[in-house]
């Protein structure tokens, strides 16, 4: 299982529209193959930053997830709200025993 952290810096004035916009990727991302959950998180010190926590069987869905024509499309609709690129950090469990 894989978490994925995307960070975006939204701009102030878009902060309403983005969050419809971030809806509906996330309303596509339900139905993606491996999907297990996801979460939308703000900064308390900075409402306009935010992060997205979305959790993965693997982290070869992930990548599907993340080439698919439906990402894109729905990544670009947002894209001029940021006020920065987004980062995106794949992390893996490690196994204890």
């Amino acid at each position: 299982m894989i978490k994925v952290i995307i960070e975006r810096k939204v701009m102030a004035e878009c902060i309403e529209e983005y969050e419809k916009r971030a809806l509906a990727i996330n309303k596509v991302l339900f139905s993606e193959v491996g999907f297990i959950s996801s979460e939308a998180l703000l900064n308390n010190n900075d409402p306009n930053h935010r992060y997205i926590i979305v959790t993965f069987d693997n982290n070869h869905n992930w990548q599907q997830w993340y080439k698919s024509e439906k990402r894109k499309k729905g990544v670009a609709a947002i894209t001029s709200m940021l006020e920065e690129q987004e980062k995106i950090v794949v992390l893996e469990y490690i196994a204890r025993s």
